[in-house]
């Protein structure tokens, strides 16, 4: 058929449209794939080499996000608080023993294949250090069999094929939760020095994430490791590490309307308020809130507790929380607490116990005690605003920032401080590794000797109910005496820019990066 003028035009005009289109879909395509392949870029408030960090060794919030990305423990919870397969794809209880089988298909990104016995080395190297804050099973493993080299005798653990298997001497049923605590990850023997015991491989990894590079400064950059269980090809495929200016607790949030970040974590320096108000302005941005699991508390140290009388520590207590109230009152997602944990979570106190907290602290005067006293300010948002209002109600009070004092090395008499102000995570289900934490942190006033006799016997108590009671009880003590006092409660929340979508836990400040998914 012959084509006359102004068809042989008008098929000219319509593969010119046609061309058009198809090139307009190809830099969309492109321009997605590209960011999807670039992954995310996550604002951190730590700014060290990966060597710093080690799962032997957590005291920070920021070192828990780093290695639980880069390190899988034997079990996992869901987001949800269930418990699931890890490194162990299957788990079950034999009599008083624990079997856990390694999955046959975990590899390192160079192919290492992680078996039973890098678990068992793993949980040994753990015992030898003895420096872990998120649960103790030194006693129930090894008995009074303390380890000092990584070949000591411990009964409690044995290695059959590709299971490993824990002997507690009685069926425990919190150990294996336990286990989901990143303390107890599994490391290849081949990354860890023999005589040390220091990781010195942070390339081959167990975890979904291995350390493509690193810069000075702290800028780190993960890689998706393929041979990981939870390698999904929506997951991100890298993740750098941004540092950001923890002395202006906007840094974070500015670096994300500027582009230059892409996540903002549920432990950033961001005050919650400030991240949930910049959100409802930004059509393209999603959040995510934890259940309120954050309290943030005024602690008194032994120092403190020797200066001031019980009846001082509940008057300054009341005027500190009358701060916080001035301040977070009228915030969305904050509240006033009078308890620890949660109200209606796992270690929530009876009713008649909280009747006597309320009472106790009702017919407490808010005291002004400022001069002659140090208080310190850790892991708290919005330090400065903080800071200015306990300077104007307190009058001649010193104020540091820092650790806690139990993380921060021997501190001299003069300068330990007397109260320091915290911002935890409190968690709403029964967590063993998250009570060792807050006990090694000084939450509930126990020294050394004492927190060990006490997680000791909770550990031997085999029923759940009364597991329960004794935390319980132990946190009442903690109120009464006072050794802390709760301010306000408030959820941890996290924001990443879309179409990125958030899968994060809801009872735990946790940060899985592999769980965020593509979702354009």
């Amino acid at each position: 058929m012959l084509l006359t003028k102004k068809n042989r035009q008008l098929i000219s005009f319509s593969l010119i449209i046609a061309a058009v289109i198809v090139f307009i879909s190809l830099k969309i395509l492109g321009s997605t794939t590209m960011k999807f392949e670039n992954g995310l870029k996550v604002a951190f408030p730590y700014n060290k080499f990966a060597k710093s960090y080690d799962p032997a060794h957590i005291y920070f919030a920021p070192e828990y996000i780093f290695l639980e990305n880069v390190f899988s423990p034997l079990l996992e919870m869901d987001s949800t608080g269930t418990l699931q397969a890890g490194v162990a794809n299957r788990f079950e209880w034999i009599g008083n023993e624990a079997h856990l089988t390694i999955r046959d298909d975990i590899r390192t990104v160079d192919g290492y294949k992680i078996t039973a016995k890098d678990a068992a080395v793993s949980i040994r190297r753990l015992l030898v250090m003895a420096g872990n804050t998120h649960g103790d099973i030194q006693r129930l493993l090894c008995g009074k069999n303390k380890l000092k080299h990584i070949n000591d005798d411990c009964p409690g653990i044995a290695v059959n094929g590709n299971t490993l298997i824990l002997k507690p001497g009685k069926k425990m049923l919190f150990l294996l939760p336990m286990l989901t605590a990143i303390d107890f990850a599994v490391i290849p023997i081949p990354s860890i020095d023999k005589k040390s015991l220091h990781i010195t491989d942070y390339r081959n990894t167990s975890g979904p994430y291995y350390v493509e590079s690193e810069e000075e400064g702290g800028r780190i950059a993960l890689k998706a490791n393929t041979n990981h269980y939870n390698y999904r090809e929506k997951m991100p495929q890298k993740i750098e590490l941004i540092p950001v200016d923890n002395a202006n607790l906007m840094d974070s949030i500015n670096k994300f309307k500027a582009g230059s970040v892409d996540l903002l974590t549920t432990i950033d320096h961001s005050a919650a308020k400030d991240v949930i108000n910049y959100q409802k302005s930004d059509s393209d941005s999603v959040l995510h809130r934890t259940v309120k699991i954050r309290t943030l508390l005024l602690q008194f140290t032994d120092k403190g507790r020797k200066r001031l009388s019980e009846q001082e520590r509940f008057s300054l207590g009341k005027k500190i929380k009358n701060i916080f109230i001035e301040r977070y009152g009228n915030e969305e997602g904050y509240e006033v607490t009078n308890q620890f944990f949660p109200v209606f979570g796992e270690g929530g106190l009876a009713p008649d116990q909280l009747l006597a907290i309320d009472q106790k602290i009702a017919n407490s005067a808010s005291s002004s005690i400022g001069k002659g006293f140090k208080l310190r300010l850790t892991i708290v948002s919005d330090k400065h605003g903080i800071k200015e209002a306990m300077l104007k109600h307190l009058p001649g009070i010193t104020i540091d920032e820092g650790a806690l004092p139990n993380f921060s090395g021997k501190l001299s008499e003069k300068d330990m401080p007397d109260f320091v102000v915290v911002g935890t995570d409190t968690g709403f289900l029964e967590d063993v590794g998250l009570l060792t934490y807050s006990i090694s942190s000084g939450n509930f006033g126990l020294n050394k000797e004492r927190a060990s006799k006490w997680l000791d016997e909770y550990m031997n108590t085999p029923e759940k109910a009364d597991r329960i009671n004794k935390v319980r009880d132990l946190h009442f003590q903690a109120l009464s005496e006072p050794v802390i006092i709760p301010l306000m409660r408030c959820p941890y929340v996290a924001m990443v820019r879309k179409p990125w979508r958030l899968d994060l836990p809801q009872y735990y400040a946790n940060n899985p990066f592999w769980s965020i998914q593509w979702n354009n």
